[in-house]
């Protein structure tokens, strides 16, 4: 589930695509870049076609241990990995999407509306099969993509899964303009359409990798995928456990979401952690409670996202917005919330990351959506045997840009 054209294999999250779509417009008609942001370097690697992609194992002499892929940041709005299949290798940009269970890349004979750049040949790999079943897909926007299953084997961070299923596009409408080629789904089996197993599943199976876990470290200068445990670099302290219910998505009970002292949700909520969603999205009547506790919010239709007021008031009256698990608190500063854009040379524009939405879970749940804005500050790990999500303090928690000096200047004051 990611802004501008991607695509989301579950059509219960439809929202969050046409979201993604709206905010990527948006990045867009500002003129990427200009987003106020920390330092940042490019990270490359040799030995690939695409070179701002490194992957390895880890392999300790006896046992295979971990492997990482490094992601590539695209404007702070979704991050991309490389993976490749068919023999030889075929490769391919992909989005690495915790809010759903299926990978998919396009075919050869889809050549419009299909995003990214490259395209699954089945007819150049000695390993692909066929399946026999056909798929088509749905959104929420109106988008769609159809095509078949295929089976071939497919390697991502240097790990080869054999005879994995996957869904090769022929045709889509309104998927064109991404910059990467499909998904590939790290949800539960129970929600992967055609009942496919998906690929983290088929790698633990494999013995591809120690254990059924895998994490994620998000960073503007990039990050890792890690297959089969965590890395302990890419977090200061411990991390915090949550049992996951009901088993589809990544979900879990939050004890209280709270806007400085006050809670806006109390009772208890439940939450998704999606890597495929750029925002934070939750219950209108929560989010909206929640915009009104910040102050100085007002809706732009323009962009569908929320302004707030940031040039004429101090950073400090700004409250945090903190999160509670298992009692342990996740707090958001309020430069960790708010997106600083520059509209032209003098003028910027602050925006929230708090998105409004009613959706439901399969027990008719409301729940809110942790994306990149929660997990870029938060690194997340996600356990298949265990049934639990994993939460600590990213390493890059502090790597917070300075504002510009025309934003949170109290009137009459100089800052």
């Amino acid at each position: 589930m990611h802004l501008l054209y991607i695509y989301t294999i579950q059509t219960g999250l439809g929202f969050l695509k046409k979201q993604k779509k709206e905010l990527r417009y948006f990045k867009k008609s500002i003129r990427a870049g200009r987003r106020i942001r920390a330092n940042k370097t490019r990270r490359q690697c040799n030995g690939t076609n695409i070179d701002r992609k490194c992957s390895h194992a880890k392999i300790n002499g006896k046992a295979l241990s971990s492997a990482t892929e490094s992601l590539l940041d695209v404007f702070d709005s979704y991050w991309t990995g490389v993976i490749t299949c068919g023999t030889p290798a075929q490769t391919f940009v992909i989005d690495f999407d915790t809010g759903s269970a299926n990978l998919w890349i396009p075919g050869k004979t889809c050549k419009t509306n299909c995003g990214g750049t490259h395209y699954y040949d089945p007819s150049k790999s000695s390993t692909y099969k066929a399946n026999g079943k056909a798929f088509s897909i749905y959104y929420g926007d109106g988008s769609w993509v159809k095509g078949a299953f295929v089976s071939d084997s497919c390697t991502v961070a240097g790990l080869t899964v054999k005879n994995q299923v996957f869904g090769v596009v022929s045709s889509a409408y309104q998927m064109g303009g991404a910059q990467n080629d499909g998904i590939l789904g790290l949800a539960y089996a129970s929600i992967a359409s055609g009942g496919q197993q998906p690929l983290f599943y088929n790698m633990y199976a494999q013995n591809l990798i120690p254990q059924a876990i895998f994490s994620v470290y998000l960073d503007s200068n990039g990050g890792e995928l890690i297959l089969g445990g965590l890395d302990d670099t890419k977090y200061i302290g411990s991390m915090t456990y949550v049992s996951v219910q009901p088993k589809g998505y990544w979900e879990f009970a939050m004890t209280s979401i709270s806007v400085g002292s006050t809670k806006i949700c109390s009772s208890g909520c439940y939450v998704i952690a999606d890597t495929g969603t750029t925002l934070i999205v939750g219950p209108k009547t929560q989010v909206n409670s929640l915009h009104s506790l910040i102050g100085g919010v007002t809706y732009d239709s323009q962009y569908g996202l929320y302004q707030v007021s940031c040039k004429n008031r101090a950073l400090s009256s700004f409250p945090n917005v903190t999160f509670t698990v298992n009692g342990v608190a996740f707090s958001l500063m309020p430069l960790q919330y708010l997106i600083i854009y520059r509209i032209s040379s003098t003028t910027y524009n602050c925006y929230s990351v708090f998105q409004p939405s009613d959706m439901t879970d399969s027990l008719g749940k409301l729940f809110w959506i942790l994306g990149d804005s929660f997990l870029t500050r938060f690194y997340s790990s996600y356990d298949l045997t265990n049934n639990q999500v994993g939460l600590g303090m990213s390493a890059n928690y502090n790597n917070i840009p300075i504002p510009p000096s025309s934003l949170f200047k109290p009137s009459g004051k100089k800052r």
